[in-house]
């Protein structure tokens, strides 16, 4: 994710990037912010209970997993109609489909990922599109009338 907002900054865009949670890798993230010199950009928020509110003030939910089940913070971003970049991996194909609800991206292509990343910021009705069927997804698929009586 920061080599992907160094790229944009190399394309001449500017984003910031929310990271939550914490792990054995903050402190070396935190150093390649500010070797990448984006450290304005990111705010590392460490831990977070009910980690889900964040999404109302976000555009955008990337997923930087290498591996993953079945991501319940993917279905938290379709349920506030966030669109999603993610890998295709594990069990996230099944949460989404790839042009519909979000794309998925190589976790080994920074530069590409920026070029999505601008696609759906800059493209207001693919925005539009993708959040629309965002909802609609969590809506037909995962909220509790559509699972159980």
């Amino acid at each position: 994710m920061l080599q992907v907002l160094y790229e944009l900054k190399l394309l001449g865009k500017k984003c910031n990037l929310t990271l939550i949670g914490d792990g054995q890798d903050r402190k070396k993230l935190e150093k390649l912010a500010e070797t990448l010199t984006i450290s304005d950009q990111v705010l590392f928020l460490g831990y977070q209970k009910n980690a889900s509110r964040y999404f109302a003030n976000h555009l955008i939910y990337c997923h930087s997993s290498k591996m993953e089940n079945h991501s319940i913070t993917l279905i938290e971003a379709l349920s506030n109609g966030i669109p999603i970049l993610a890998a295709p991996v594990g069990g996230i194909p099944e949460i989404f489909s790839n042009g519909i609800e979000g794309f998925y991206w190589p976790l080994d292509d920074p530069r590409k990922g920026a070029f999505l990343l601008i696609e759906l910021l800059e493209n207001d009705d693919l925005y539009i599109s993708i959040s629309k069927s965002a909802y609609e997804r969590y809506s037909k698929n995962y909220e509790a009338s559509a699972i159980a009586s």
